[in-house]
């Protein structure tokens, strides 16, 4: 009579089930320890200190790791342009045609960049910007006394990883298809100087609505893990006849591995 007597627990009210909550979803399971268990207080509070105490420990050790994230992930980020600006190329030597940019230059952040030897005409460059994203990399080049938002002729170094083992040709191509869709001025494209494992492109546009006149000299070499594209670029279209072939020579010169 006694047992017919007594209620039956709900299921949500049964130890087990207090105690799985507790491992499973603390929220709930001290809710449900709290308002259904048959333990002492003693036991609630010892449960509650425990499981506060988790907590507490998780959320430091998360901090923590976000810290050290943080941290880590400053030491590979390019200070602010105010900074880019300051850097500049060594100055070319007294009687000298031209300068190289190469591996002496403490300010490349990026080793793959590091054994390029770039040259260029006899003013003073500087290294305006550089970055990395996954396995591509990108170095800019303006003139003293301009940055890479103001300037009148640029000179810019691409490593795309993510390009191993494409030809010259094919990035060539998807060159040519993102200016033809991303731009609606005059657009004239060309190819030359191609070998087995590189080539020249050079495109001009005038009169488009975004973008300022521009000419572009680039050379395109493909090598085992990338390809490196040298471009030279100046906002006037076209450039004079010699003013493109000097510096067809000079990315022609500069030696890439």
């Amino acid at each position: 009579m006694d047992d017919q007597l007594t209620p039956q627990k709900k299921w949500y009210e049964k130890t087990w089930v207090i105690i799985l909550f507790l491992l499973i979803f603390w929220p709930v399971g001290l809710f449900l320890m709290w308002r259904f268990a048959d333990w002492s207080k003693t036991a609630k509070v010892v449960v509650t200190i425990i499981i506060a105490g988790s907590v507490i420990l998780w959320m430091m050790l998360i901090l923590l790791g976000g810290i050290l994230f943080m941290l880590d992930s400053s030491a590979d980020v390019e200070p602010l342009a105010e900074s880019r600006e300051e850097r500049s190329q060594p100055e070319p030597q007294e009687g000298s045609e031209e300068q190289e940019a190469s591996a002496p230059d403490s300010t490349l952040l990026f080793d793959r960049m590091k054994d390029i030897k770039l040259h260029f005409d006899d003013r003073n460059w500087k290294l305006g910007y550089q970055d990395k994203q996954g396995s591509n990399i990108i170095m800019e080049y303006v003139l003293e006394g301009e940055t890479v938002y103001t300037r009148s002729e640029m000179v810019t170094v691409n490593f795309l990883g993510t390009m191993a083992g494409a030809t010259p040709q094919q990035f060539a191509a998807l060159m040519e298809e993102g200016l033809r869709e991303d731009t609606d001025g005059d657009l004239e494209f060309n190819i030359f100087n191609e070998r087995n494992n590189e080539l020249m492109y050079e495109f001009i546009l005038k009169n488009d609505s975004q973008e300022a006149d521009q000419h572009e000299v680039a050379r395109v070499v493909a090598v085992n893990d990338g390809i490196f594209v040298l471009h030279y670029m100046i906002e006037e279209a076209p450039m004079s006849p010699e003013h493109r072939q000097k510096w067809i020579d000079l990315l022609s010169k500069a030696e890439v591995y």
